[in-house]
């Protein structure tokens, strides 16, 4: 069979889907995928692929060097980013405002394709991410090393109160970069496709319209549709499981969670629960269980 000599980079911000994306991707037996080699948090890699992930990068000549290593075994990328600069170490994090190239927008020129995904609803993106940052859970079936798994149930975690200044700054700085990282897409002519957590992930889609829009994306990355009876079954569990890091319920566990949406739930950054009417009905039917 003819081998897939392309590569594949899933450029995407945190709690975005791209865990599941990479999953979906890796199912196909000509997609060999690596999450995050650049994240020297990322104990997974550490433990299990040696001379990967054990140094931050600073230089385009430490990234093409690291690059060359993984792109050896792996053909797909899962890379998440931050308007930092995360998780490489920027000399100067606001590069876009001051035109110096950063490495996150480098490596956007170093594949084939890039998925770049993102999530619509950008305010519930960055309330879970803080929430992962408190549980240190970031997937609904990971444990953080050393944890007992009853110790980090969202549903029963005590949550701190979030921080509205941090979630204004993301807000700001998120738009400016997903629509900068965008355009420099666009104006180097690399092939890339747009995606969003709520276009594969959406529990009111059907699993067969989840699939639709799956084997489109490997019609883009000239990937044949050739997948056998297990390997369909496997991804039709990851699109089809209801098993999700947040809900409503643990959502209501962060003590402010209702000033932040009063303060930045809109039709344009996204609601945690909906419209204000909706949030202060949600909150009255959850005190009137409670008494």
């Amino acid at each position: 069979m003819k081998t897939y000599d392309k590569k594949i980079l899933i450029f995407s911000l945190a709690r975005s889907g791209s865990t599941t994306l990479m999953n979906l991707l890796n199912i196909h037996k000509m997609i060999y995928a690596i999450s995050e080699p650049f994240n020297i948090l990322n104990e997974e890699n550490l433990v299990n692929i040696p001379g990967i992930c054990e140094r931050e990068i600073s230089t385009r000549e430490m990234l093409d060097e690291e690059l060359s290593k993984i792109t050896e075994n792996y053909n797909c990328i899962k890379h998440i980013w931050h308007p930092s600069g995360f998780p490489f170490i920027e000399s100067s994090p606001g590069y876009a405002f001051n035109d110096i190239e950063s490495l996150n927008e480098y490596l956007l020129t170093k594949f084939d394709f890039v998925i770049f995904l993102n999530r619509r609803n950008i305010l519930k993106r960055i309330v879970s991410v803080m929430m992962s940052k408190q549980t240190e859970l970031w997937e609904p079936i990971r444990i953080p090393t050393g944890r007992d798994k009853k110790t980090v149930k969202t549903e029963e975690f005590s949550y701190h109160p979030v921080n509205p200044e941090g979630i204004e700054w993301h807000i700001k700085h998120e738009k400016f970069y997903v629509d900068y990282f965008r355009e420099k897409l666009i104006s180097r002519g690399v092939k890339y496709i747009e995606m969003f957590h709520e276009d594969f992930l959406a529990k009111q889609m059907h699993v067969k319209e989840k699939i639709s829009i799956f084997n489109n994306l490997l019609d883009f990355l000239e990937l044949p549709r050739n997948f056998n009876h297990d390997q369909t079954l496997v991804m039709q569990d990851y699109l089809g499981t209801k098993l999700k890091l947040n809900s409503a319920s643990t959502y209501t566990k962060i003590p402010n969670i209702q000033e932040i949406e009063e303060l930045f739930g809109s039709d344009e950054t996204g609601w945690i629960f909906g419209k204000k009417e909706a949030v202060k009905n949600y909150f009255r039917k959850t005190e009137e269980k409670i008494l």
